[in-house]
């Protein structure tokens, strides 16, 4: 995997062969490059679209915000975060590092204006195709131009710079690479590999990323992506595991959401038919609710004698009900599963 300092010797290797001005060969096809003949900017930056674009990011915060001064309109972006790890980037083929620190005028406006933080690429500019810079949505596209914005925000006529609530845009590139177990994944300590690097494990068939240990940053961990397994959920007071089939859990699998159990009520009573309102067996958390209303035909009881009911599941409030069409003295969901988008 190449670092930083890889891309930028194969970008001096071949510099003498870009040049700004160049007219490629004609016809419906060709290819490049060819020994001792140059390529143009255009060229370069096709063929290096092979390697990605976004931000270079060991962990931590790269391009950080900071330092707002409401008296200036000015903000800082900083050339590393708290831990000492740079600011890079990669667009069309030019690399971008900072080794100090930069203030950006952020501007009063007349009315509602979103701003980009970000980088932009500029193949007319030249000797600085990359530049950090403060850019207003729609972003200006004309002549060849290219962002990676880092941080969005709107900022309001008659405000202050320190009102603007500033959102995190940045895209990371996220490089690929494999090993044969889980056991044998690169220790993220001393591997030098970028935040979001992703590895698959071809014995395991598991797909893991490299994420920060929490939400608030530390060290790096590989997180397993994709199924992420059954998480186990606390029935609470109300009802109690009936002691056989499965228990309480969910699972999530990107867009994906799978729900399963069986669930007696604590006091040891019967589900009882009718219930207008239902028993609230669940409520889910906002991330984990269908886009609309989805209702299940559920069993319980046992096979010699089954009874049956619907179990329903609110877009809206996230509440997991079952709705007895016979008395049961212990409910089974199955393996329900649904889409959240």
């Amino acid at each position: 995997m190449a670092t930083n300092e890889e891309l930028e010797q194969r970008v001096k290797e071949l510099e003498s062969l870009v040049v700004a001005q160049y007219d490629p060969p004609s016809g419906p096809e060709y290819s490049y490059p060819s020994p001792g003949e140059p390529m143009s900017d255009e060229m370069w930056s096709h063929l290096a679209k092979a390697w990605g674009s976004g931000v270079i990011s060991y962990g931590g915060a790269p391009y950080r915000i900071g330092n707002v001064d409401d008296i200036n309109n000015t903000l800082t972006v900083y050339k590393a975060d708290d831990e000492g790890r740079e600011s890079g980037a990669v667009l069309e083929g030019y690399a971008h590092r900072m080794t100090e620190n930069v203030d950006l005028e952020v501007k009063a406006v007349a009315g509602a204006t979103d701003y980009v933080i970000g980088i932009q690429y500029d193949p007319l500019r030249e000797g600085k195709p990359l530049e950090l810079g403060v850019f207003t949505r729609p972003l200006n596209t004309n002549q060849g131009k290219k962002y990676i914005p880092i941080w969005e925000g709107t900022r309001r006529p008659s405000t202050v710079l320190s009102s603007v609530n500033w959102q995190t845009a940045r895209s990371r590139i996220s490089p690929t690479t494999t090993v044969s177990r889980e056991r044998f994944l690169p220790d993220p300590r001393h591997s030098g590999l970028m935040w979001g690097t992703i590895c698959y494990t071809y014995r395991d068939k598991t797909w893991f990323q490299l994420q920060w240990a929490t939400e608030e940053g530390g060290e790096m961990v590989w997180q397993r992506i994709g199924f992420s397994g059954w998480s186990t959920v606390d029935y609470g007071s109300t009802y109690k595991y009936p002691g056989h089939g499965s228990y309480k859990a969910i699972a999530r699998d990107g867009i994906r959401r799978y729900l399963r159990g069986r669930w007696a009520i604590a006091n040891n009573s019967n589900f009882t038919a009718p219930s207008s309102q239902g028993y609230l067996l669940w409520t889910l958390d906002p991330d984990d609710r269908p886009p609309s209303e989805e209702r299940r035909v559920v069993s319980g009881y046992n096979l010699a004698d089954p009874k049956w009911g619907v179990v329903n599941i609110s877009s809206t409030t996230g509440e997991v009900r079952f709705h007895p069409a016979q008395n049961t003295s212990w409910v089974d969901i199955g393996e329900l599963s649904y889409s959240v988008e």
